[in-house]
Formats: C-alpha cells, sequence, structure tokens
C-alpha cells in the first residue's frame, strides 16, 4: 500500500502556525481521511460527526508569498471554490483519484470546512 502525507488547514486558521500533516493510503476514500483528519485534530473536533465535515482539494504553496496564502490567513469567509481554486472532495471517492502521488511539500493540500455551529437563542421583546 502506498501512504502519502497531506497538508492540511482548517478554514479560519492560521496557517502558518496550524496546519497540520495527516498520512493515509491512497486507495482510502475521502471518508476515511475525515476519519484520520477529525481523530488528528481531537479534543476541538469531538462535537459533530466526521460526515459533516467537508474537504477541499487546493494547492496552495508556501515557499513564496502569494495571493491564496494571504487569503487564507486573512480573510474569514473565504470563498474555497472561487477564490482558491478548491474542489469539494466527495465521501466515497477514493484518495488516489484526486491524488495519484506524493504532492507537493510545503504546500496546503487539503482545506477543512468545519460544520456552522448553530444555536438556539429565546428573546422577548416587550413595545411600548
Amino acid at each position: 500500500m502506498s501512504t502519502i502525507t497531506l497538508s492540511c488547514l482548517v478554514v479560519g486558521e492560521n496557517p502558518y502556525e496550524n496546519a497540520f500533516e495527516v498520512d493515509i493510503e491512497i486507495n482510502k476514500s475521502i471518508s476515511k481521511l475525515k476519519d484520520a483528519i477529525k481523530e488528528k485534530k481531537a479534543p476541538e473536533f469531538d462535537n459533530f460527526a466526521t460526515d459533516k465535515l467537508k474537504l477541499w482539494k487546493v494547492d496552495i504553496s508556501f515557499e513564496e508569498e502569494n495571493k491564496k496564502l494571504e487569503l487564507v490567513n486573512t480573510k474569514i469567509n473565504v470563498n474555497i471554490k472561487d477564490e482558491l481554486g478548491g474542489e469539494e472532495l466527495p465521501p466515497l471517492s477514493k484518495i488516489s483519484k484526486h491524488f495519484p502521488s506524493q504532492p507537493a511539500d510545503e504546500h496546503i493540500h487539503i482545506i477543512v470546512q468545519r460544520p456552522v455551529e448553530t444555536k438556539e437563542v429565546h428573546c422577548t421583546a416587550t413595545y411600548g
């Protein structure tokens, strides 16, 4: 089995401080990659199901300053598809379909989008 190392970053986190790597066999599914990422990010990711994560394939270099790296580092609500050239990875597709060989070092390969957290809020308004 061939194993690759993917550099990952959670949306909204600093790429210089919070990027992390995950080793995974290329014959595994994207769903298994989600499992590995969730395990790596425990306990931060403990409060939601793995299937709620969205993974995006990107190619963002750390080797020199560039627009994509600047967007990831400064923009909270970056549009991963349009602004970063991201491709959403379907959970049942194989890693080998998207990464047939080891991708470039010092690049972000996966952007992790966690589920939107919602809270129910009750309030009372008094008029007049």
